[in-house]
């Protein structure tokens, strides 16, 4: 008899889920506010109250979801149920997003911090890499420090609340309606739907909520949902207040100076024209600047870029930190100070949840044989240390390439908007979803909104569009090469690879044909590229690597249409090694099982020692062996994904093969327990519970002392947690 054991338990409680929510709805306000003032100045309020709207309306939807899906309801789950494609573009476009919270987060973040201009790029980076390693060990306390953070941020936002109530009657008399075309507006509200994607983490979380889920999950979406909306409204009007941003002089009326937003544009505009010029006399004639009729068209288009006024500090403080700069200006530089650090942690605390999400998404797609397998190997630490890997590395790209802040906001909302759009989509024609007629009438409504808002957003902004279809292409081929390539015939394979090449070969082509402008992109956004020649050298290596895939590609794809290359007959299931299966003995073959005799926990990675010693204590005791292998997991799983099985895990097969054996040496009857859980000790004291022991066997770690510090003692776990009618014996 071998007892399997995947421990998904359903602890996290309301006022844990609910923090985790608000780092990311909670986080929105402090870019939010500072991106719809920077684009619509005193029109910003609308612009607020639409995403408010939005915001809440998406939230009562996530509450139906939620209800409907208490194992996991984000897109995945929920959009497998109407096509899986349809749910792996949900969530890789989801991933996308997850990318740029990560960045845009830890960017803000260093802003509210107060990190000076010129060092916010790296210290963001540095913040991501800290949290990559934090998550290598698998962060225990995740929860309780959103918690902390979560309080500590609802409570300075009070205080900011009850120092904006006297500037409220000034910035309500400097708001106006938005005077520009419905299209205009439409675009306008489209640039700051960035708020969206914290519900899509709670909708996950489901299958690991306190029952009832329903309850739970209402009570962690509806207080952050009511707080993020009305501080957001009241924050909305207390800014158009603040006496040093343009449109607003106190005691005279509003002035007539433009948004931040058109004075970037105007400048953008005088820049590129700049550049044309310069092209078009450089192409006249190479030495220009001797021709002073050449020269003066460059200079008056130079005195052009001059002549326009460029953001003040103000106005760039309050386009990244809007709400430390409310602080400074309503209460004082010490609270301004106070506040820029707790609301950076709250940041950082949404880096790390949007990490961890990704982390996730990955591993359980690759359960789900979306992904490539090996997506799901372990760490010592029980995370799934592949999945880390593009998870720290794509934020870090992104900043490395974009350092703006309303440049990343344009990157943001096309991934989550589209994830929210196929699940309420697909909740809404999934005809076995106990919905009532207004709540599958309201989510279709809704997702048509949310779809008309992706469209709008891949039609306006291609570049984010670019981003979102690499993430796409790229996760849709590693699904090919997991799902179908597998399965092709030789001739299939050879095809397929050399469709490949060609790809690799126009790429590398088109670099070769633009490598000047490409070399000036590479300089100007790659703060360690700093000229157009190191740009060459770079776009010189990426040519290299390109080519020489193409060429492996191309050899292989030639053996496999030869019929050269030998093709796998099936996949070796991962653990199971070489050969005939392992087969553990059962405990009716070591003589019989009696559960009236006393039973024994052996808790064992495999330790020949320990389990030696375990047999002959059994032997002399006539004791039953309960020999417990624990795979420990630290990553969150949505749906109805499955837990690794022993099968899988060549470690625990050899380690229970060897106590078998040891067993059936001394005649001693034994249990295997093969379980899977995020916390060793938590399980070995649940097993001893439940089979109600006498003693529980444990060997010394062979662990350096830092590992066991970063793991956890499980020893003193145990003993200190362990009943004192059971004996906990430790082998040396």
């Amino acid at each position: 008899m071998l007892v399997t054991h995947s421990e998904r338990p359903r602890e996290l409680k309301w006022y844990h889920a609910g923090p985790m929510l608000y780092g990311d709805w909670g986080t929105s306000r402090f870019y939010v506010l500072g991106l719809a003032f920077y684009y619509a100045l005193h029109a910003s309020f609308y612009y607020v109250l639409g995403v408010c709207a939005l915001v809440a309306a998406v939230g009562w939807a996530y509450t139906i979801i939620c209800r409907c899906y208490p194992d996991g309801g984000g897109v995945y789950s929920a959009a497998k149920h109407t096509s899986r494609t349809l749910a792996v573009i949900g969530a890789l476009l989801l991933f996308a997003d997850y990318i740029v919270t990560a960045s845009l987060s830890a960017l803000d973040g260093m802003h509210y911090f107060g990190v000076p201009d010129n060092l916010v790029p790296i210290c963001a980076i540095g913040a991501i890499l800290l949290v990559g390693v934090i998550n290598f060990v698998g962060p225990k306390k995740a929860g309780t420090f959103a918690l902390i953070v979560a309080l500590a941020t609802l409570l300075l936002t009070l205080v900011l609340f009850f120092f904006s109530i006297p500037h409220l009657r000034a910035g309500w008399s400097a708001i106006h309606r938005p005077t520009e075309s419905m299209g205009h507006q439409w675009l306008m509200l489209v640039n700051v739907v960035l708020a969206l994607s914290g519900v899509e983490a709670i909708a996950n979380m489901t299958g690991i909520m306190v029952p009832p889920v329903t309850k739970t999950a209402n009570k962690a979406i509806w207080p952050v949902l009511l707080e993020v909306v009305i501080f957001n409204i009241i924050f909305a009007i207390a800014m158009n207040a603040l006496p040093s941003l343009p449109g607003v002089d106190i005691g005279h009326g509003r002035t007539a100076n433009s948004a931040p937003y058109v004075k970037d544009e105007k400048i953008a505009q005088a820049r590129e024209e700049l550049a044309a010029v310069t092209k078009k006399v450089e192409q006249v004639d190479a030495k220009w600047k001797e021709n002073s009729a050449l020269a003066a068209q460059v200079d008056e288009a130079a005195a052009k870029v001059k002549a326009l006024p460029e953001l003040t500090p103000d106005e760039d403080r309050a386009k990244n930190a809007i709400l430390r700069f409310m602080g400074e200006k309503f209460i004082g530089h010490w609270f301004a100070i106070l506040s820029g650090g707790v609301f950076g942690l709250l940041l950082l605390s949404a880096v790390n949840t949007a990490v961890a999400d990704m982390i996730s998404i990955q591993y359980v797609m690759s359960r789900d044989t979306e992904l490539p397998k090996f997506f799901t190997k372990l760490n010592i630490f029980g995370v799934p240390w592949y999945a880390l890997i593009p998870a720290i590395v794509l934020p870090i790209l992104i900043l490395c390439f974009i350092t703006d802040l309303e440049k990343l906001a344009d990157l943001y909302a096309i991934g989550v908007v589209g994830a929210i759009a196929i699940n309420l989509g697909s909740c809404t024609a999934n005809r076995t979803m106990p919905l009532k007629t207004y709540e599958r009438v309201g989510m279709g409504i809704l997702a048509v909104v949310m779809l008309a808002i992706e469209g709008t957003l891949a039609y306006q902004k291609p570049h984010a569009l670019l981003f979102a279809g690499s993430v796409l292409v790229g996760g849709l081929l590693m699904r090919f090469s997991t799902k179908t390539y597998p399965l092709l015939a030789p001739r299939g394979r050879g095809i397929a690879l050399s469709g490949a090449t060609c790809v690799l070969l126009l790429c590398a082509g088109l670099a070769a044909q633009f490598h000047d402008a490409l070399a000036e992109i590479l300089a100007a956004n790659l703060p360690v590229i700093h000229t157009p020649t190191q740009g060459l050298f770079a776009l010189l290596a990426i040519g290299a690597v390109l080519l020489l895939s193409a060429g492996s590609s191309a050899s292989t794809a030639f053996r496999y249409l030869r019929g050269k290359m030998p093709v796998e007959t099936g996949l070796v299931p991962v653990g199971a090694g070489a050969g005939a299966p392992v087969r553990l003995p059962t405990a009716e073959g070591a003589g019989g099982l009696d559960l009236n005799r006393p039973h024994v926990l052996i808790a064992t990675r495999g330790a020949a020692k320990l389990i030696e010693f375990a047999a002959n204590y059994c032997h002399k005791t006539g004791a039953v062996a309960f020999v417990l292998f624990v795979r420990q997991l630290n990553v969150t799983m949505t749906g109805a994904v499955q837990a690794p099985k022993i099968e899988e895990d060549k470690d625990a097969l050899a380690a229970l093969k060897m106590a078998a054996d040891v067993c059936a040496k001394h005649g001693v009857s034994m249990i295997p327990i093969y379980a899977v859980a995020p916390d060793v000790a938590y399980t070995i004291l649940d097993f001893a519970a439940t089979y109600g022991v006498e003693a529980v066997m444990m060997g010394v770690s062979r662990q350096g002392a830092v590992i066991r510090a970063l793991r956890g003692d499980v020893i003193s776990a145990v003993a200190d947690n362990l009943p004192e009618d059971i004996s906990l014996l430790v082998h040396a």
